[in-house]
């Protein structure tokens, strides 16, 4: 009988350690549940420039329109037509300031060495 109880006992020690082992991984996993829905949203990067930039009005008469507007890089791309071809700005929706103008070609309307 002294012979069943002693082989008894490296079970119960192991049911024990493996029964703490559950209890903290159950611990683990409610804490991080209720970290990532109590957590702070990321706010994303072009929604709030960095600089306060006024409005501008729109032009009286022919001036140009916005015909497309189109994310590139951290950059956003703005096309304005005007008649003539029209213009492509980048500009950085950090700052406000425009990077880079580009003329596309007048009789096909593609930026110069376009496909």
């Amino acid at each position: 009988m002294v012979q069943a109880k002693d082989d008894l006992r490296g079970l119960k020690i192991l049911v024990s350690v493996l029964g703490v082992a559950i209890v903290l991984g159950t611990t683990v996993i409610i804490g991080t549940i209720i970290s990532r829905l109590y957590a702070k949203p990321a706010a994303p990067s072009i929604a709030a420039p960095a600089a306060q930039v006024a409005p501008a009005a729109p032009p009286a008469g022919g001036g140009p329109r916005i015909a497309g507007m189109a994310a590139v890089g951290g950059k956003l791309a703005v096309w304005l037509a005007d008649g003539q071809g029209g213009l492509i700005e980048i500009i950085d929706p950090a700052t406000g300031q425009i990077t880079a103008r580009i003329r596309p070609d007048a009789k096909s309307g593609t930026p110069p060495g376009a496909p």
